[in-house]
């Protein structure tokens, strides 16, 4: 009975998550996201990205809605809808694979289309839980992960 108390109470401390959830390391161009968290999740076989972590190493604004996030980068925008499977990019209407979840006041949104619209190529180790966005070499977006300086 005292163990079944504890689960429950580390249920409550640590909020809800999926049985399949899985989570990742996030670097852009080889330095990480975040120092003190993982910044991506693995959720039903799909890749999420914590968009306010990732928004603010590509020096973006985010504004928010109930269920909905709006993220300029560079001059493009996209905004995301938590539980829909369609956003808005610069005016026009994309498809998402799965949609948005919101989880702790956090936004998590497809990694495929993240990556996309910052125009960085995305590597996966899924045996290390790690990912890595290479911004393109031509992008106009200078990423700068969270508390670190600028790679010369």
């Amino acid at each position: 009975m005292i163990l079944c108390g504890s689960l429950f109470a580390l249920a409550a401390v640590f909020g809800p998550a999926e049985a399949n959830e899985v989570p990742y390391i996030v670097s852009i161009d080889g330095r990480p996201l975040d120092a003190t968290h993982p910044g991506a999740r693995e959720r039903g076989g799909r890749l999420y990205i914590n968009v306010v972590r990732a928004v603010r190493a590509f020096n973006g604004l985010l504004t928010f809605a109930p269920s909905e996030t709006r993220v300029l980068v560079g001059d493009h925008t996209l905004i995301y809808h938590a539980g829909k499977t369609t956003a808005e990019e610069d005016d026009q209407s994309i498809t998402l694979m799965v949609p948005p979840f919101m989880e702790n006041g956090d936004m998590f949104v497809p990694l495929p289309s993240f990556a996309a619209f910052v125009d960085a190529t995305v590597t996966v180790d899924r045996d290390r839980h790690r990912v890595d966005l290479s911004p393109e070499k031509n992008s106009s977006v200078a990423p700068t992960p969270t508390g670190l300086p600028s790679r010369s």
